[in-house]
């Protein structure tokens, strides 16, 4: 009784944040720092290489059996097509979808 009590108080805390963060990002000027930012986090993008490296970042292009892209550190990183295993796309917004 008392962990479905703390569940609940969970999803719901997790509910409420999520509005106000998506409230915060629809309300705040286009060219907003924070908006950017949560922008950037819910778009992020994981290759996973042949090597057993991951990479988290985002993808620019994909052309040519290549793949550019840029981490938050703002490194630029360029991988083969064929050295990567799998490319997980929006891993947050995919992760929300799940939870709902």
């Amino acid at each position: 009784m008392r962990d479905l009590i703390y569940l609940k108080a969970l999803l719901i805390s997790f509910i409420v944040s999520t509005f106000l963060i998506s409230g915060l990002y629809f309300f705040l000027p286009f060219n907003s720092q924070v908006r950017q930012n949560i922008g950037k986090a819910l778009d992020m993008d994981v290759l996973y290489l042949t090597s057993g490296e991951t990479v988290h970042g985002w993808i620019w292009d994909e052309k040519e059996g290549m793949v550019v892209g840029g981490t938050k550190e703002g490194k630029i990183f360029t991988h083969r097509r064929s050295e990567c295993v799998y490319i997980h796309r929006n891993v947050f917004l995919q992760y929300l979808r799940q939870m709902i």
